[in-house]
């Protein structure tokens, strides 16, 4: 009894692989330079994050340890009961199927669930689930500590993109309580303000993936020439379109 309810949490080589290259990707090293810190060549590394092959139980120690994570970050969490997901419904994002209670205490604020959200996304739905936390918790989220941390991993360019998104999304849907009128106008306002002050991505500057589960350079390429205008302009690419965000904001608000 007791093995078959652990079953589902068994971690796959391949999933393995594919958490410790986003871990990498975010803190911007080479797979040289990984390598290195595990006592692998390169060409090897490179095949374990593709999923042929696994790392030893040394080397994951020494990946935890490298990027300050537990061990929880490897493994695969159950369809709508992750511990993000339970935090986005938390802090508004009510549409998606969660058991609220069950939030670590990391996730008690709002501005360590975006920023946490945008660093290691775990589904689209929960990218565009950030509109309706933004939105109920306007007061709560402070966008210059997520820029802040974004910034530090130089993945500030996703900040800009999701509140870009997010500030087009609002102008298409309709509120119909005074009380969200007046918080996607609030919402509205501290975007802009936060935008004119961010800069942007140079024209050529390299597209920042944040869809995890493509793994080709042709298919980033093919996801960036489709993007979204605001996904352009912050040169992030990913296969959300302006009508998930506001798809996103409509369901919070029936769901609400």
């Amino acid at each position: 009894m007791e093995n078959t309810k652990r079953s589902p949490t068994l971690v796959s080589a391949a999933s393995v692989g594919t958490r410790v290259r986003a871990l990498r990707e975010a803190r911007r090293w080479s797979q040289a330079e990984l390598a290195r810190e595990l006592g692998l060549s390169q060409p090897r590394l490179s095949q374990i994050e593709r999923g042929h092959g696994s790392f030893s139980a040394e080397q994951l120690l020494r990946i935890l340890e490298l990027f300050n994570v537990g061990v929880e970050h490897f493994v695969p969490e159950r369809s709508g009961s992750s511990a993000v997901q339970n935090a986005l419904a938390r802090h508004g994002a009510v549409h998606l199927v969660t058991e609220p209670a069950m939030v670590p205490a990391r996730y008690d604020e709002a501005t360590e669930v975006v920023a946490e959200v945008l660093l290691h996304p775990e589904s689209p739905r929960h990218l565009t689930a950030l509109g309706l936390v933004l939105l109920r918790s306007v007061d709560r989220v402070s966008l210059v500590e997520v820029g802040s941390r974004l910034t530090k991993l130089g993945r500030e360019a996703r900040l800009g993109w999701l509140l870009d998104a997010v500030g087009a999304a609002l102008g298409d849907v309709v509120f119909e309580t005074s009380a969200d009128r007046r918080d996607a106008r609030r919402l509205r306002t501290a975007i802009d303000l936060f935008l004119s002050r961010l800069p942007r991505p140079a024209e050529d500057a390299p597209l920042d993936l944040i869809d995890a589960e493509v793994r080709s350079a042709k298919t980033v390429q093919r996801i960036g020439a489709e993007s979204s205008p605001e996904a352009k302009r912050w040169r992030v690419a990913t296969r959300l379109q302006h009508g998930d965000f506001v798809a996103a904001l409509e369901a919070g608000r029936e769901a609400g």
